[in-house]
């Protein structure tokens, strides 16, 4: 059980890892705001269409600073020690909803084609802090 626990923590902090470091990384690997990071990313990606409603652009900020912020919480659900329990689930789902969303956004404004390291940092780590929370303590059956 000890090393199950173990496998827990280090897949929370590495997921936790992933995540922080994707906002450092260019979430746009070319086109528009492929040189930018943060408000100034999220304005120029809003901007993009028809309209540039302040609602939209609210909504994004909070999602992109979310992502590291679910990156913090991860570290801290480890330092409770509970990501195989119902905080770490939680983190986890917040984590992939979060990370859903803005990606979604991104790839529906930008097209998949131009994606950058932060989007599939930031994937990477929600799905690494999903996979470690949810099979924790069960048995992975090999087929």
């Amino acid at each position: 059980m000890l090393v199950r626990a173990r496998r827990a923590d280090v897949g929370f902090v590495l997921g936790g890892a992933l995540l922080l470091v994707s906002a450092l990384l260019h979430w746009v690997g070319s086109g528009p705001g492929s040189t930018l990071r943060g408000h100034a990313l999220i304005d120029t990606i809003a901007a993009l269409g028809h309209t540039h409603p302040h609602w939209t652009t609210t909504a994004l900020t909070l999602l992109w600073y979310a992502v590291p912020a679910c990156g913090a919480f991860a570290w801290i659900t480890v330092g409770f020690g509970e990501p195989a329990r119902r905080s770490g689930h939680i983190v986890a789902a917040a984590t992939v909803a979060v990370t859903l969303a803005l990606g979604a956004y991104f790839v529906i404004k930008l097209g998949l084609e131009h994606a950058g390291p932060g989007l599939y940092t930031a994937a990477a780590g929600a799905t690494t802090l999903a996979f470690t929370s949810f099979t924790h303590g069960r048995r992975l059956t090999h087929i």
